[in-house]
């Protein structure tokens, strides 16, 4: 059947397709060629396919040098201009900038999700340029915040409306620890949204309202210009003969001139390993070590310990009529204060003794302050 529609001459072909033939590529007829198409397929007619272009060879040409794209720096942040003027006054150098990191955000604002209570500075790195001494005396920081921290409500004293977080308190405290001191950092500044009184965050005030597992938390006994930390009060509550409080002045400032000597070890080794791994024609300089800084004088142990003992007053009057029975005694005496000698002498004015059948004796001791 591919025969009937397909005529071939001699000088041009035609392209048909039928239901059992393929199509067929011709060239196509010229103009003198005036063959009329057959009339049984009406397909029209298939524009040949060109050739593909030979691809044009293109000189090489040296690859161009790749630019460097310069990336942004974050622009550096001056922490310290975040600090309150009294921070800088009280807290050293080498510690000023790890602890406004760790209040303030990188704009300025302070944080908001505080997790811990207990801030440790870093620890000193070695590097090519001389050990910084102030580096090696660098101290912790304790934050308190309440309010921010635990979400506790705490109420105006004066009228009893809920108090509202104004920033951060203003001033900071330096606390003497067993062997070290450390910082007192109020992250909470309570004040009253109608009197619009601030309040110190670690008045007495507002450690009664907190509930005694967050009351015990906080670590220190308050003075008018220095703060003594609990663990340290401990020491001064047995009143047996030799234990006065210049006694525990001393032992503290001997465990204190131990921690110092040993920082300054740790100093003085890296500046010999500086020493030996730098290569200059100029050998290099180190600063000296900052000096011992010594303890405040017994006197001031004697008022951080009646300070710790009319914080827990109401206690000792509960542990004093809460002694029941049938019978009950009480017996005040003198002598006993009067036997008391060396630091401790003339630091008490009486002795009492309460019992009955239940319990045999219960002595307190009234101090003299």
């Amino acid at each position: 059947m591919c025969e009937d529609y397909t005529q071939h001459l001699s000088d041009y072909h035609v392209q048909e397709r039928c239901e059992q033939c393929e199509p067929i590529y011709v060239p196509a007829p010229t103009e003198k060629d005036t063959i009329p198409a057959p009339q049984q397929h009406s397909h029209p007619p298939v524009v040949p396919v060109p050739a593909p272009a030979p691809p044009i060879a293109q000189e090489t040409s040296p690859a161009a040098p790749q630019q460097h794209i310069p990336t942004l720096r974050p622009p550096q942040v001056n922490w310290l201009s975040f600090l309150p003027k009294q921070f800088l006054k009280v807290i050293n150098q080498a510690d000023q900038e790890w602890i406004a990191q760790i209040i303030y955000d990188r704009t300025g604002q302070l944080k908001q999700k505080l997790t811990q209570n207990w801030y440790h500075p870093p620890s000193p790195t070695r590097s090519t340029s001389p050990p910084d001494p102030l580096h090696y005396f660098r101290q912790r920081m304790f934050l308190w915040a309440p309010m921010r921290m635990w979400g506790i409500p705490l109420k105006c004293t004066s009228c009893n409306r809920k108090m509202h977080d104004s920033g951060i308190y203003t001033k900071v405290r330096e606390v003497i620890d067993v062997d070290s001191r450390y910082y007192l950092v109020g992250g909470d500044y309570p004040r009253c949204s109608k009197c619009m009184i601030p309040v110190c965050p670690w008045s007495s005030e507002i450690l009664q309202q907190l509930d005694p597992s967050h009351r015990n938390k906080f670590p220190a006994v308050l003075t008018t210009q220095q703060a003594l930390d609990r663990k340290c009060g401990t020491m001064l509550r047995p009143r047996t003969v030799g234990n006065s409080s210049s006694y525990s002045q001393q032992v503290l400032q001997e465990v204190h001139s131990e921690e110092w000597a040993r920082r300054t070890i740790d100093y003085l080794t890296d500046c010999e390993v500086h020493k030996k791994c730098v290569l200059t024609q100029s050998e290099p300089v180190y600063q000296q070590p900052p000096t011992f800084c010594r303890l405040p004088l017994a006197q001031w142990f004697e008022t951080v310990h009646t300070n710790e003992v009319f914080g827990h007053l109401n206690e000792l009057k509960g542990v004093i009529t809460s002694t029941y029975g049938i019978i009950l005694k009480l017996d005040s005496t003198k002598k006993i204060t009067k036997k008391l000698a060396g630091g401790i002498e003339n630091t008490a004015t009486w002795m009492s003794n309460i019992g009955n059948e239940l319990l045999p004796s219960s002595e307190f001791s009234a101090d003299h302050w």
